[in-house]
């Protein structure tokens, strides 16, 4: 019996030893795991932000490249339809906002342009019209002064007619 209280003495030594031991393991696995979890949360954290910094600057370049850019483009165009160049087109085909505006400005400077050519082809009509209305004028006072000239030289001729005639008859009244 003395045999089995020893063996039992050492098997409850051994089983406090590998109790102990357990415990030793599983606090230095709960500390590890603990640093580990602390760890990751970290890393998450320095991912979120990259990932965050990373998504904005995408967004800046798209936003920079699909809106800032165009708007550049289309404010540039206006800026120089203004100044009277109607040889600027605004070349973006997208099917957006900024598409149809684009779009809008062409149809715009289209228009602008088939204006400015009918307000031409107006001027040169009223051109036209005031050379034609000057050249009937002046033909007109030509015809009236050609008209003078032979009613004068009418006269004239009447005057110079009737004072020959008188002549003679002064000249027959003399001699009698």
């Amino acid at each position: 019996m003395e045999e089995i209280e020893a063996e039992q003495a050492q098997l409850t030594h051994e089983l406090e030893a590998l109790t102990a031991e357990l415990q030793k393991f599983t606090t230095n696995a709960a500390l590890t795991a603990e640093h580990d979890e602390k760890n990751a949360i970290k890393l998450i954290a320095i991912v979120a932000v990259v990932a965050a910094v990373a998504g904005l600057g995408i967004a800046w370049f798209m936003a920079r490249k699909n809106v800032s850019q165009p708007l550049e483009q289309i404010a540039h165009a206006m800026e120089e339809l203004t100044k009277g160049n109607t040889d600027i087109t605004v070349d973006i085909n997208t099917r957006d906002e900024i598409g149809r505006l684009a779009g809008a400005f062409n149809v715009f400077k289209e228009k602008l342009e088939e204006n400015k050519r009918l307000e031409q082809q107006m001027r040169e009509k009223e051109e036209q019209a005031a050379e034609e209305r000057r050249q009937a004028a002046k033909e007109t006072r030509i015809s009236l002064a050609d008209d003078l000239d032979n009613q004068i030289g009418g006269m004239l001729e009447t005057v110079s007619s009737a004072a020959t005639q008188m002549e003679s008859t002064a000249t027959s009244l003399i001699s009698t």
